[in-house]
């Protein structure tokens, strides 16, 4: 299994790998820098969110592009 992860932030990504590793066993995840299409610093939850989903929309793309 490959996990995309929507950040280079290494502790981003080191806490998903134990995360998915505890629950899945041996998996691979990757960080890739994409855009949250939302401010840096998001005022409220729903900028929150719409940028959370974004990463992981773009993340997917990028990962299956190559």
């Amino acid at each position: 299994m490959i996990i995309a992860v929507g950040s280079k932030n290494p502790t981003k990504v080191n806490v998903v790998k134990k995360v998915f590793t505890k629950g899945f066993g041996n998996c691979t995840v990757i960080g890739v820098k994409v855009p949250s299409g939302v401010s840096d610093m998001p005022m409220c939850f729903d900028e929150s969110f719409k940028g959370a989903k974004n990463r992981a929309k773009n993340a997917i793309k990028k990962n299956k592009k190559g």
